[in-house]
């Protein structure tokens, strides 16, 4: 129950509108849907569809599977809350690492303490406190583990254990297959070691027998979303994101590279994290290794022992989990969430080693005071710093909200990284129902392609999320500007520029290049384009039927990378007409990469004339 409460306040007061993982709204989008009986969406959504799709066949395919999102519709229905199923399946999981304790040391005492070192583990905290499903596949790998060994050691019921046991890691292999697998397998092995072949085959029909259920769920979800039994829909947004080694990326157009070293790197990183996530940090380390002595001659002891090594190895070659510490602060707001399972045995050897600790003392109550108020008090100073990322986050989601709240009813906002960069959104909260059917509609920012958007909608208020400052800001600010169309043979693009001495402005998405030189510098200069459709006779004509015309400063400081900033506006060619779309959307050259980012100070568009 404190586990569960604790979860329900982490999640309203620290993360209400959800944490830097953007995969949540991808969870909660998905359970929406499952309440509204669908598994996919028409590909006519693609400018509304959550973050985390692809297209498949004409219709939107999520990249997860329905077991945690069916979970979250659930909890939904029954209590009003998606909150609630997270913080359940913590509570639940915390019960079960008690008994996967209790099986394990042979020792009800050192087994609560496990459960506690979970709970009050900020690690889980944190996690039950999102809607993502690592808590949840916990839950299911620990249940699996607990009735597994169980039956192992020939408990009543052993064949029916073992089934119950095939189911759970069934429906954790349907939710999260290449998780299910690293914990199993080892688990299964570690037990079997050293015993005559007929017992683990016997086993391994039980389980088998328990996970048909859903192993033929998980094919038929594939078959109707990708088309075959036999493909996932993880990779319904590209090729890229797989195991192994090469470019790898959530999409193709995202992928870095990812090589083993990487993998190494991110291993030691992770377990590093991992050591300050747990209850007491390091401490708990200690006490863990203290708790190994002796575990090795048991069956749950080599269990435990082979989810420590081999769950960490085998996530060598996924590139998410050094994505969480290389490109992203994932694991210090969030903890290293791919390995949330290591935590387990971790607890489980702890409490045996704190066991031994305080049995071996002269005055074991003082020493068994002294070893919580040391782990307390570094658990509290461990997680100053990650609350406060969190926090940080809120407060950008919330200035975000404050905005959005004041569009109109009926109203269309176009939103910046939406869509296949979702995640780097500071809206992801704001989600469309499946049937769309909403006072406001949020809508990815798709340039040209915002025509077509527009026109779905024509009785709608279209407005354009415009995020100020700098990105890394906090907090940042967020303004609406109306979205106007703009028709004529010829039109007028006109912008004050104020740019660094030296500087040239240039017109792209015309065909040729047009380059101004600039002034010294001192003041504001005032430059305009006439743009017309093809045969208007225009000094500038666009190339296309539809595309972006860029209007920009370029700066090339002796020795330094050049600077730039640009103002790209949509068109699109009607019979004789062109029709810009107003305001254009703002672009600053950071580095290597372009991000969606004021540049009013150097590019300022001039508002059409009415």
């Amino acid at each position: 129950m404190i586990t569960f409460v604790a979860a329900l306040v982490v999640g309203t007061r620290v993360m209400p509108l959800g944490s830097a993982n953007r995969d949540e709204s991808t969870y909660v989008a998905m359970a929406q849907m499952i309440e509204d009986g669908r598994l996919t969406l028409p590909a006519g959504q693609m400018p509304f569809r959550p973050w985390a799709s692809g297209v498949r066949d004409g219709r939107i395919v999520m990249k997860y599977t329905p077991p945690w999102p069916a979970a979250l519709a659930a909890a939904d229905a029954a209590t009003g809350s998606l909150r609630v199923a997270p913080a359940l399946a913590a509570a639940v999981a915390v019960v079960l690492v008690y008994l996967l304790a209790a099986e394990v040391l042979h020792d009800r005492r050192r087994a609560m303490v496990a459960a506690a070192l979970f709970a009050a583990s900020p690690f889980v905290l944190v996690q039950a406190a999102t809607y993502l499903s690592y808590v949840f596949q916990v839950a299911l790998e620990l249940g699996f583990a607990v009735l597994f060994l169980t039956g192992a050691r020939g408990a009543p019921r052993a064949g029916a254990r073992m089934a119950a046991a095939g189911l759970l890691i069934g429906v954790a292999a349907y939710a999260r297959t290449y998780d299910a697998i690293i914990f199993a397998v080892p688990v299964f092995g570690a037990v079997a070691w050293g015993r005559p072949w007929r017992a683990p085959a016997r086993w391994a029909a039980h389980l088998a027998a328990g996970a048909a259920a859903p192993a033929a769920a998980f094919l038929v979800t594939n078959a109707v979303t990708m088309g075959a039994p036999t493909k996932l829909p993880f990779t319904v947004t590209g090729p890229s994101d797989v195991l192994g080694f090469g470019r790898r990326g959530v999409f193709p157009q995202f992928a870095v590279p990812f090589r083993f070293g990487d993998g190494v790197s991110a291993l030691v990183a992770n377990l590093g994290w991992l050591g300050l996530w747990g209850a007491g940090g390091p401490v708990l380390v200690v006490l863990a290794v203290l708790g190994l002595r002796g575990r090795l001659r048991d069956p749950g002891g080599r269990a435990m022992l082979a989810v420590l090594v081999v769950v960490p190895l085998a996530l060598v070659p996924f590139w998410g989990s050094y994505a969480v510490v290389h490109y992203w602060a994932g694991a210090a707001s969030l903890g290293p969430f791919y390995h949330l399972i290591v935590l387990v045995p971790m607890v489980v050897l702890a409490a045996e080693g704190a066991g031994r600790l305080v049995a071996r003392a002269r005055r074991p109550r003082p020493v068994a005071l002294a070893l919580v108020a040391a782990m307390a008090t570094v658990s509290v100073a461990l997680m100053i710093r990650p609350i406060e990322r969190n926090l940080d986050v809120t407060r950008r989601y919330r200035a975000a909200e404050r905005a959005a709240r004041a569009a109109p009813p009926r109203s269309l906002l176009v939103l910046p990284e939406r869509g296949s960069v979702g995640f780097e959104s500071w809206t992801p909260f704001l989600l469309n129902r499946p049937d769309l059917d909403q006072p406001v509609l949020y809508a990815e920012d798709r340039d040209a392609g915002n025509f077509a958007t527009l026109d779905r909608y024509p009785a709608r208020t279209a407005l354009r999320v415009v995020q100020e400052g700098d990105r890394r800001s906090l907090p940042a600010r967020f303004e609406l500007r109306r979205l106007e169309r703009q028709r004529g043979r010829t039109l007028e693009v006109a912008v004050d520029v104020r740019a660094p001495s030296g500087a040239q402005a240039y017109l792209r998405g015309t065909g040729a290049e047009q380059v101004r030189s600039l002034g010294s510098g001192a003041g504001t200069e005032r430059l305009v384009w006439r743009i017309g459709a093809p045969g208007s006779g225009a000094e500038v004509t666009v190339p296309d039927d539809l595309g972006v015309l860029a209007v920009g400063v370029v700066s090339e400081p002796p020795g330094r990378r050049p600077r730039r900033w640009e103002v790209r506006i949509p068109y699109r060619v009607v019979g004789d007409q062109l029709e810009l779309l107003r305001p254009g959307r703002s672009w600053r050259r950071v580095g290597r990469v372009w991000r969606e980012l004021s540049v009013d100070a150097v590019v300022r568009e001039v508002p059409p004339s009415p």
